[in-house]
């Protein structure tokens, strides 16, 4: 086994970013929290752990997974939540019970009609269990729809330039989009602007939200998007409109340093995977209150 040697005052999220798995499990401590640990699956699943004294018995309690995005613990947020937990052991609440009756196995119930929602629903749960470290890696994760010969019955959509009443169709749609951008009076000017560049550029929403300022050349006005960003692991690079550059330079002067191009209100990474989606949720939310000008 790796010997690991830790940061002076404790975890830190740079050390715990680069912290490699290894062919079997190992846990490490952290010297800046007493009783905070953090266990490495061999699949590279980090999760914060607590061992605690029941009576005769040593239980360990995850606290949860590794990471900045939903239902994940960043080091400040578990060493917060280690706190509470052993406040309110020393309350008489034990955290075993609270969990006592959390769900374990997966129950084969031969659903074969509903095959897509059924693995929709079984990665769901599985990622849940992964997070709360009951398995190391969810079985799931690898199987797509097309693999268990699911055929989906969802029609790919694009803006069509072919027919002209179809083709002012879509404008119209594009145009009464980017009003609501403006109108939108809960959407933060992060998203605002970073929705429009998705507008204009076509690119997927996590390349964008993985992007780092290193990326962006405001000299040659091209972003270079890079492999371990995109779908289909290739790297590609996007031309930048004089419009979309100055939407990256506002953007730029409001991430006070940061290195993402649009980090999280923590402070630490990118923002989350379901900001994009929410941000799309609130601009349907002012649609169907009227709210949109056409």
């Amino acid at each position: 086994m790796t010997t690991h040697t830790l940061p002076r005052n404790g975890f830190t999220t740079r050390y715990l970013d680069t912290l490699k798995s290894e062919p079997q499990r190992f846990e490490i401590a952290d010297p800046g929290t007493k009783g905070l640990r953090l266990r490495v699956s061999p699949g590279g699943t980090k999760s914060f752990i607590w061992y605690y004294r029941d009576g005769t018995k040593i239980r360990r309690l995850t606290l949860g997974q590794y990471g900045d995005g939903d239902n994940k613990l960043t080091v400040v947020k578990a060493r917060q939540k280690l706190i509470t937990t052993k406040a309110r052991l020393n309350e008489g609440i034990k955290p075993h019970a609270e969990s006592a009756n959390a769900p374990k196995t997966v129950v084969d119930r031969g659903a074969t009609v509903h095959a897509n929602k059924v693995l929709g629903t079984l990665k769901q749960v599985f990622n849940f269990a992964q997070a709360r470290g009951f398995v190391d890696l969810s079985p799931a994760h690898p199987l797509k729809s097309q693999d268990l010969g699911v055929v989906s019955n969802i029609r790919e959509r694009a803006l069509d330039t072919d027919d002209e009443g179809e083709a002012q169709a879509d404008l119209v749609e594009i145009r009464t989009l980017w009003r609501a951008l403006n109108q939108a009076p809960r959407l933060s000017p992060q998203n605002r602007l970073g929705t429009k560049i998705l507008l204009l550029t076509g690119v997927r929403s996590g390349e964008l939200r993985l992007a780092r300022w290193e990326h962006i050349d405001f000299e040659n006005t091209t972003w270079k998007i890079p492999a371990s960003n995109t779908k289909n692991a290739k790297a590609w690079t996007v031309p930048l409109s004089p419009q979309v550059l100055n939407l990256f330079e506002k953007l730029h002067k409001s991430a006070e340093g940061s290195p993402w191009v649009l980090p999280s209100f923590t402070g630490e990474g990118p923002i989350t995977e379901k900001a994009p989606a929410r941000s799309v949720k609130r601009l349907f939310c002012l649609k169907d209150a009227g709210g949109v000008q056409r």
